[in-house]
């Protein structure tokens, strides 16, 4: 995921039978920074709890991205429009995303 306004929401194929891996590129991420990782349905009101919140992550970094990343258990996320948002304490951004079903083929 990556948090820009001008893109178009992404969407991405979650089968309900495998694990789904949630990496979220990280606009300036800073050495020995913890970050915190909270995805919520799109049109929740903040009422609900989270579906996912992981505390405590590092930035990682492959050929220069810094991102972070965490997978969640098989049919954890169902399909429908999600917000991750992450958190440091230098501030927070959110990215809209949405995961659908694979297609059925014959």
């Amino acid at each position: 995921l990556r948090g820009s306004a001008t893109q178009k929401e992404p969407a991405y194929i979650v089968r309900p039978d495998a694990p789904t891996r949630i990496q979220v590129l990280l606009p300036n991420a800073e050495n020995g920074m913890r970050y915190t990782l909270l995805v919520r349905p799109a049109d929740d009101d903040h009422s609900q709890q989270d579906i996912v919140r992981v505390d405590g992550l590092a930035a990682q970094n492959v050929s220069g991205e810094r991102y972070i990343e965490t997978i969640l258990p098989p049919g954890h996320l169902p399909p429908g429009t999600y917000l991750a948002e992450v958190r440091s304490s230098d501030g927070s951004f959110s990215v809209p995303f949405r995961a659908s079903a694979p297609s059925k083929t014959r």
